[in-house]
């Protein structure tokens, strides 16, 4: 996923301009609170996404300055993708063109974080409809954040 990326194209990021990764996650991510139920590896997930995006930041920023790792969610996009997931049946599934944003918003927030000069100096953040929100607890968690990096780095030979 991003690690995977970073990982492999960092060094395409310019050392003294502006550059942007971007990666969609969700604040769902949690690996201690399950009030929603279910989704738990899609949940970790997302948490371990968070907590990676802001350490990555911290070490990217090191050799290129300008750099800026961020993580958007772009709200429920009604698509037929979205229709599938309700498990509508197929010709309910207008229906949930009437829940979420249209592609049009969900583009909103990626393409504002590429080109808005808002964010020259932010990185590391958890962005939806345009701001920086807090991404979960546990993304700020600095032990746990760290022994997340450091078995990144063992797993994929990455040491920026």
């Amino acid at each position: 996923g991003p690690l995977l990326l970073l990982k492999h194209f960092h060094h395409l990021m310019p050392r003294h301009e502006r550059s942007v990764f971007a990666t969609i996650s969700a604040r769902v991510g949690s690996i201690e609170d399950n009030r929603l139920g279910g989704w738990y590896g899609y949940r970790a997930s997302k948490a371990a996404l968070n907590m990676f995006l802001k350490t990555a930041s911290i070490e990217i920023a090191r050799k290129r300055p300008q750099a800026i790792c961020l993580a958007l969610h772009p709200g429920t996009v009604a698509t037929g993708l979205f229709g599938r997931f309700l498990g509508l049946p197929r010709w309910l599934r207008f229906l949930s063109d009437w829940y979420g944003n249209s592609p049009q918003r969900g583009a909103e927030t990626p393409l504002y974080l590429a080109a808005s000069p808002d964010v020259e100096h932010i990185t590391g953040q958890y962005f939806k409809n345009c701001r920086p929100i807090p991404a979960n607890p546990i993304a700020d968690d600095e032990r746990r954040a760290s022994e997340l990096w450091q078995l990144s780095e063992r797993l994929t030979g990455w040491n920026p």
